[in-house]
């Protein structure tokens, strides 16, 4: 089995690279936020609202790309 990042031929594939470093960047927006008290009187709470919200947008953007 290949890493993540890797094209079907075992090679590094930018694009893939990408996607895949960028699918962490709300937990790491997320995270910053919480550190920094700037989720309000609830952080916990709000922390999991965004969490959720940025789960149904990365569902939401693969369901639109389709199958082919």
């Amino acid at each position: 089995m290949g890493s993540p990042w890797n094209d079907y031929s075992g090679r590094l594939s930018a694009l893939k690279l990408v996607v895949f470093a960028g699918l962490f960047l709300p937990a790491g927006w997320v995270l910053f936020a919480y550190s920094f008290g700037l989720l309000g009187a609830r952080p916990l709470n709000e922390a999991i609202h965004q969490i959720g919200l940025w789960t149904i947008r990365l569902i939401l953007a693969g369901a639109t790309r389709g199958s082919g």
